[in-house]
């Protein structure tokens, strides 16, 4: 793995037989980076982190015990860093991890703001966290492992503008899923309760209609509608029993079905439609459309028209 790593402040110390070639993928989008590590054998890595951004730490497989800045690692927890965090870590074999780093006010504004979260992430501090909901973590690793998978197999796909757009939407918004439920509170409504949460569904549904020509997520509906990410996920839970992520999925496939349906078939793709609405795991993406519409995309767009 140091063959890929020079140019960073680490050092590993290989420890066990090397069972697996090592790798690193090294991803930067507009506002996160992203780093995924395969280490081939079981290693001591000593290191510092992003000496400008903060990082969140995964561990993305579940076969190797490994222990790290004195934690004992598992699936349901993650490592918070601050910029320029001592990092040590001992991984009894092969591994694979993955690093999110984020500039300071990005974090702030469109992580911690969106959910009223409180962390410590000074410079030098570092923080295990712990979230309760595996599906909100294993959705994060899945989102990762299917990344991995494209930069190893199709890498041409990360320079079309909208993918690499989709991706990091993805990226944040599985952040913000885990992060939500791992410093989710009790909210306290203050009397305002259902008149307030219906009144956030229908301006959310006037935002929707009005920009009916765009991809939109979860930020863009916070942003608008002026609420956090908690008060938000409240009021889809009470009034559709799904997340507002689900939600507005749901609406990009409506969305994409749409314009499958009015394109001509000689002239696009199922790919272009697909990445213009911001889906970018093209698999997943044919198996639930399919599931939604009893018909896979392709069969929409060939539909003769009249």
């Amino acid at each position: 793995m140091a063959q890929f790593i020079k140019h960073a402040d680490t050092e590993l110390i290989q420890v066990r037989p090397t069972q697996s070639p090592s790798s690193l993928i090294s991803l930067s989008f507009d506002n996160i980076n992203l780093q995924i590590g395969s280490y081939g054998s079981g290693c001591i890595s000593n290191a510092t982190s992003d000496r400008e951004r903060y990082g969140l730490l995964y561990k993305i497989d579940k076969e190797t015990p490994t222990k790290c800045n004195g934690h004992q690692m598992d699936n349901s927890k993650f490592l918070v860093y601050g910029n320029n965090t001592e990092h040590f870590a001992f991984n009894d074999g092969p591994c694979m991890w993955s690093y999110v780093t984020i500039s300071p006010s990005y974090f702030e504004e469109c992580i911690l703001d969106p959910i009223e979260g409180n962390l410590k992430t000074s410079t030098g501090a570092s923080s295990c966290l712990t979230c309760g909901d595996l599906l909100s973590i294993d959705g994060f690793r899945a989102t990762v492992r299917e990344i991995a998978r494209l930069a190893e197999g199709n890498a041409s796909l990360f320079e079309n503008g909208d993918i690499r757009k989709g991706i990091e939407h993805s990226l944040l918004e599985t952040q913000l899923a885990v992060l939500n439920r791992t410093l989710d509170a009790l909210m306290v409504r203050n009397g305002r309760g259902a008149k307030s949460h219906e009144f956030i569904i229908k301006r959310s549904i006037d935002f929707l209609k009005a920009n009916s020509y765009r991809p939109l997520h979860l930020l863009d509906l916070c942003s608008a509608l002026g609420v956090k990410m908690r008060t938000l996920y409240y009021a889809f839970q009470e009034y559709y029993g799904i997340s507002p992520i689900k939600y507005l999925r749901l609406v990009r496939y409506a969305r994409v079905r749409r314009d499958l349906l009015t394109a001509d078939p000689k002239r696009t793709t199922v790919t272009d439609i697909a990445s213009r609405w911001h889906f970018w795991h093209f698999g997943r993406f044919s198996v639930e459309y399919k599931s939604l519409y009893g018909e896979s995309p392709s069969a929409t767009l060939s539909k003769t028209r009249y």
